[in-house]
């Protein structure tokens, strides 16, 4: 055994996971603590051998408080089980780390409950397995980390739940940074706004909907993912051009810090674990690049960095258990900002496929533009110097990465 914490995904109520609880107990360890939490507390009695046990209620089961819990406990036991309702399990063992068994019922119906949660964990990076009540129990090995980088410590730090905690203390120290910078950064240019094509101004409004803040959603099955079409495509590849041009005269490590392209497979993937269609222009965006080195820069105004297949994921997850009620499950986190920020496309039914900005601190902005019209806006900043939306200008720091000021920044002589 590899792990002394592994996390059981009860892919349906009725399937017998205390019988896989106990095996695993009586081969594993010798002392034992089963973690049950929310619905399925009731059932942790039925766990033979286990020496200890929690039970979580529902108000206290979100997956980073569980994840807490039996990460604290592992020095005081052989074995930490943590038994939870399927998508919640999935975000336990991301966030702890841990391998993931898939309990399923016995027959062909265990494959087809099994393939949405493997794939969920597949994008987590999670190593997970599937096993039947009766069957034989398999723990899979974890992978070998990689050796740690600057990058990967970043990826880190945004993977983490507990990251807008930080946002408060974060965005002190920056207004303190800002208020004391009185060196002149590498200004592009004072020429002309430049405004995304068809930009509406930014709307600081609360959304006219209501709240949906669930991330366990259950119509994946009837989500049919989003292919883009040519034209699409096309316009969205070419503002990917424009911007990759000037990112290699002005910035190229940012440059370099570009992801590949992500496969049809993975966003297909993505969209049926969150249970949104996303946009055509997403998705031909995330074909384009799949996210960026987190150490990379900041290309996107207002000082994003674009998320890839994985981070989507796990901001979305993270966002529903620290968000405020302005929070839609339909957001689509696209980019994060060294603050805890993200900007999101919007997919709810009255703003489909409009850009805006979440902060779990100060909420959320809309805006009037498309992903392609920002980044067609963002590539003719990039081009002129000018500044985007009327509001914000690129920027090269000290150590060769773009990034983006705002413009009563730059008037106030602190950028």
């Amino acid at each position: 055994m590899t792990d002394r914490c592994v996390v059981l995904a009860v892919a349906e109520p009725d399937v017998r996971w205390h019988e896989v609880a106990a095996r695993l107990v009586t081969r594993h360890g010798r002392t034992a603590l089963v973690v049950v939490p929310g619905a399925h507390a009731e059932r942790a009695a039925l766990v033979t051998g286990a020496t200890t046990r929690h039970d979580v209620p529902p108000e206290e089961a979100k997956p980073s408080r569980v994840a807490a819990l039996a990460r604290a406990a592992r020095s005081g036991h052989d074995l930490v089980l943590v038994a939870a309702a399927g998508t919640e399990a999935v975000a336990v063992a991301g966030a702890l780390e841990a391998p993931l068994l898939v309990v399923v019922p016995d027959g062909a119906r265990g494959a087809e409950v099994a393939r949405p949660l493997l794939s969920a964990a597949d994008l987590l990076e999670v190593p997970s397995d599937v096993i039947t009540a009766g069957g034989t129990v398999r723990l899979p090995d974890r992978p070998t980390p990689p050796a740690p980088t600057a990058a990967a410590g970043w990826s880190a730090y945004r993977d983490r739940s507990w990251r807008p905690a930080l946002v408060t203390v974060i965005a002190l120290v920056t207004v303190a940074l800002l208020a004391l910078w009185i060196i002149r950064g590498n200004d592009l240019s004072t020429a002309a706004p430049v405004s995304p094509p068809g930009t509406a101004a930014a709307i600081d409004a609360e959304p006219e909907y209501e709240a949906e803040q669930s991330c366990h959603p259950t119509a994946a099955a009837t989500v049919r993912p989003t292919v883009p079409d040519a034209a699409t495509t096309a316009r969205v590849d070419a503002a990917w051009q424009r911007i990759e041009r000037r990112l290699d005269a002005l910035a190229p490590r940012s440059l370099a810090g570009l992801g590949a392209p992500a496969t049809a497979q993975q966003i297909a993937d993505l969209q049926r674990n969150m249970s949104v269609e996303f946009p055509a222009d997403l998705v031909a965006s995330l074909r384009r690049h799949n996210g960026m080195d987190p150490a990379a820069g900041y290309p996107l105004p207002p000082g994003q960095n674009p998320d890839s297949v994985r981070t989507v994921y796990a901001d979305w997850q993270m966002y529903c258990e620290v968000a405020g009620p302005d929070w839609q499950r339909r957001f689509v986190p696209i980019a994060a900002d060294h603050t805890g920020g993200a900007l999101v496309v919007d997919m709810t039914p009255q703003r489909r496929g409009r850009v805006g900005h979440y902060d779990p601190e100060s909420g959320y902005t809309r805006y009037g533009f498309t992903l392609v019209e920002m980044l067609e806006g963002t590539a003719a900043a990039l081009e002129t110097g000018g500044l985007f939306d009327g509001k914000y200008r690129p920027h090269v720091d000290q150590w060769g990465l773009i990034s983006w000021r705002s413009a009563t920044a730059f008037a106030a002589g602190y950028a």
